[in-house]
């Protein structure tokens, strides 16, 4: 190998943040896009030099089962930053600079987003780094743009991001490849691993420092502005306890034991539209609900449009639909036993349920 290629390995891997985790790349012609399925062993070098010489696609996962990680990123794309992705990725990396704080700007795989990531000394709570980057698109003025909605890790589950120098991609697309912050111009071939490898690491106490001069100054704080704290937690002093792997522990129960969600999953192609409409009400007041009831309604390919789903989530203006309201067709064979009144009540419920014993 020359010695570009095992550079671009070792940055490969040390853009992935996961110890234990890597995804790799499948294509799936019904969506006519790839998804990453996640691999549960380290990234090898033998695996890293395949993607570098273009013979499979990575993505980096994010944060691991303590919910810490050792990178922040945003992804930008054209569907996702008001159509000005360039713009977008132009006024973070003014504001990151403003801030001190170092990022690395890619070209995404299809050439027309970019993917900025930071890199940390230690691992770090996700909450704190997500705090970071949504503190950023705040400053930068995006916070109106879809773009807010992609800080990664995402506030649930591990989150994948592709990884770059691939070398298949970057031929096809010119994604792939290392950018200027600020002309979003590729960086000379020789600079290319070096913008990951020769990079400034940021520690904990630096990263709780820059937090604290943009005025969040406590643990609760930066919980709420990543995401991955639910106003509505009893909040114990301990942020990496209440926040456990980035998740908002409400959905999460919702997702495990609401029937109707479990319907929703397992009869996605013959439920009604009133169903899925109403269940699209009791996933808008989550952290991670737009993700999650994404995720679902994917499962009818036939049917789903990310257009409507779009559409109908930003209508969206009252509470959540109750039980007995959810579709005229069916009931919710837990009714007699739960006492929640809509199945976004339901972790309210059994908190009560808790309080009472």
């Amino acid at each position: 190998m020359s010695a570009l290629t095992d550079d671009a390995v070792l940055a490969v891997k040390r853009l992935n943040p996961h110890p234990d985790c890597y995804a790799i790349a499948r294509w799936i012609p019904q969506r006519d896009r790839f998804e990453f399925p996640i691999i549960k062993q380290p990234l090898t070098d033998e695996v890293a030099l395949k993607h570098v010489t273009g013979q499979c696609i990575l993505g980096g996962v994010a944060s691991d089962e303590e919910g810490k990680t050792t990178s922040v990123g945003l992804d930008l794309d054209a569907h996702l930053s008001d159509q000005r992705p360039g713009l977008a990725a132009k006024r973070f990396a003014e504001a990151a600079k403003a801030l001190d704080v170092p990022i690395i700007v890619h070209s995404s795989k299809s050439g027309k987003g970019a993917h900025i990531r930071t890199l940390f000394s230690e691992r770090v709570p996700t909450y704190l780094a997500r705090a970071l980057y949504m503190a950023i698109v705040l400053a930068s003025g995006l916070s109106g743009a879809k773009a807010v909605d992609k800080v990664w890790p995402p506030t649930h589950g591990l989150g994948v991001l592709a990884l770059p120098y691939n070398a298949k991609v970057a031929k096809a697309s010119g994604g792939s490849l290392a950018l200027n912050p600020y002309t979003l111009r590729p960086v000379e071939k020789s600079a290319q691993t070096a913008a990951v490898l020769d990079t400034q690491e940021v520690s904990r106490s630096e990263l709780e420092q820059t937090l604290k001069s943009m005025g969040v100054l406590t643990d609760k704080e930066a919980a709420l502005l990543s995401g991955t704290a639910s106003m509505h937690q009893k909040w114990d002093g301990s942020a990496e306890r209440s926040t456990k792997n980035g998740t908002d522990g409400g959905i999460q129960h919702m997702m495990r034991e609401c029937a109707a969600v479990e319907r929703l999953r397992d009869e996605a192609e013959s439920a009604t539209y009133e169903f899925w409409f109403s269940m699209m009400t009791n996933f808008k007041p989550f952290v991670g609900g737009y993700e999650l009831f994404k995720a679902l309604s994917e499962i009818d390919v036939a049917r789903f449009k990310q257009r409507d789903l779009d559409k109908q989530w930003r209508a969206i203006s009252g509470g959540p639909r109750l039980c007995s309201h959810l579709d005229a067709g069916w009931t919710c064979p837990k009714r007699a036993d739960c006492t929640a009144r809509s199945p976004a009540g339901l972790p309210f419920a059994v908190q009560r349920k808790l309080r009472n014993v």
